[in-house]
C-alpha cells in the first residue's frame, strides 16, 4: 500500500470489499480526505486540500492496482473455462455446418427424384402442347379445306366451337397443372420452412444444452471443490485424532511400563523376602537338626555335650556324608 492512499485493503478481503463493500470504501475515504477543516484563505489550508486531493487521486490509483490484480486472478481462474467456451462455440459452428450440409446430402436423393419427375412432367407437358399445336394446324388445315370447298356456315361454327371448347378444354387441363405445379412448389418451400424452423430449434436446444453442460460442468467443479475442502479438513481432523490417540497410547505404554516396574520391583521385593525366610527357616532347621544330633550323641552313647558338638561340627563339615536321623515330634513342631 502507499503511505499516501487514505485506506487500505487487507489481501483476503480484496473481493468483498472491492465487489459489494464499495460504498462504504468511498465514504471511509470521503471522511478521511474531508476531515480537516482547511481555511481557503490561508496557504497552509489551500495546501491541505490539495495534499487531501492528492491522496484520493493515490488511494485512486492503488485501488485500481487491487482490482487490476483481482481481475487478472480471476482471469487466471477461468481461463480453462473460457477456453472450453470457446472450443464449444467453434464445435457448434463446424457441427451446424456439417450437419445442415448432412441434412442436404441426405434429402438430395428425394430433391434430385423431385427434379426429375418436375423435369418429366414438363416435358410430357411440353409434348402434349405440341401434339396438341399440331392437331390444331391439321384442324385449321381441314377446316380451311372444307370451308374453301363451300361447306355450310353452321358447319364452320360448330367446328369453330369444338375449336373452342377444345381450347378451354387445354386451358383447363393447363390451370390443373398449374395448379399442381403451384402446390409442389408450395409444398416444397412449406417443407423447407418446416426444416428451416427445425434446424433453429435444433440449435436453441443445442446452445440450451451446452449452458447446461456449462452449469453443470461449474456445479461440479464447486462440489468438488466443497469434497476437496472436506476431504482436507477430515484429513486434517484425522490427523489431529490420530496425533491424540498417539499421545493416549504413549501414556498408556508408559503407564503399563510403569505397573510392570512396580510390579518387577514388588516381585524382586517378595523373591529376597521369600529367600530371606527360606534361609532363616534353614538356619532353624540345621540348628535342631545340630541339637537332635547332640542329644542324640550324648543320651545314647553317653557322650559329653562338649565332644557332641565338636562331632556334629565334624559331620556337618565332612563331603559326602549323609546322616541318618529320626526326625523326633518335637523337631517337626519346629521345623
Amino acid at each position: 500500500m502507499s503511505e499516501i492512499a487514505l485506506v487500505e485493503v487487507k489481501k483476503d478481503q480484496r473481493l468483498a470489499v472491492l465487489t459489494t463493500g464499495l460504498d462504504p470504501l468511498i465514504d471511509k475515504i470521503k471522511q478521511a480526505a474531508e476531515s480537516s477543516s482547511s481555511d481557503i484563505d490561508t496557504a497552509k489550508g489551500r495546501k491541505e486540500i490539495v495534499s487531501n486531493a492528492f491522496k484520493v487521486t493515490k488511494t485512486k490509483t492503488y485501488l485500481t492496482e487491487q482490482i487490476n490484480n483481482l481481475i487478472e486472478e480471476k482471469n487466471k481462474e477461468i481461463e480453462p473455462t473460457l477456453k472450453i467456451i470457446s472450443l464449444l462455440k467453434d464445435n457448434q459452428k463446424i457441427m451446424e455446418s456439417q450437419l445442415s450440409r448432412l441434412s442436404k446430402d441426405t434429402r438430395k436423393t428425394v430433391t434430385d427424384w423431385e427434379e426429375t419427375e418436375k423435369e418429366k412432367l414438363l416435358a410430357e407437358q411440353e409434348k402434349i402442347r405440341d401434339e396438341k399445336l399440331a392437331e390444331e394446324k391439321d384442324r385449321d388445315h381441314e377446316i380451311a379445306n372444307f370451308m374453301h370447298d363451300n361447306f355450310c356456315r353452321e358447319q364452320a361454327e360448330a367446328i369453330e366451337a369444338e375449336r373452342i371448347e377444345q381450347e378451354a378444354v387445354a386451358a383447363k387441363a393447363k390451370s390443373d397443372q398449374e395448379t399442381r405445379d403451384k402446390k409442389i412448389a408450395d409444398d416444397a418451400t412449406a417443407k423447407a420452412k418446416s426444416e428451416a424452423e427445425e434446424e433453429k430449434k435444433q440449435a436453441i436446444q443445442d446452445k440450451v444444452d451446452a449452458e447446461e453442460r456449462e452449469k453443470q460442468a461449474e456445479i461440479s467443479k464447486l462440489a468438488a471443490e466443497k469434497s476437496e475442502r472436506q476431504q482436507k479438513i477430515q484429513a486434517e481432523k484425522d490427523a489431529a485424532d490420530a496425533k491424540i490417540q498417539a499421545k493416549k497410547d504413549s501414556d498408556a505404554a508408559a503407564e503399563q511400563a510403569r505397573l510392570s516396574e512396580v510390579k518387577r520391583q514388588d516381585d524382586q521385593k517378595a523373591a529376597v523376602e521369600a529367600e530371606r525366610l527360606k534361609t532363616e527357616a534353614n538356619t532353624k532347621h540345621v540348628g535342631s537338626v545340630r541339637r537332635e544330633i547332640k542329644e542324640h550323641l550324648m543320651t545314647t552313647c553317653k557322650i559329653d555335650e562338649s565332644l557332641s558338638i565338636k562331632i556334629v561340627k565334624a559331620l556337618l563339615k565332612a563331603p559326602r556324608v549323609t546322616i541318618n536321623y529320626q526326625i523326633t515330634k518335637s523337631m517337626q513342631d519346629e521345623y
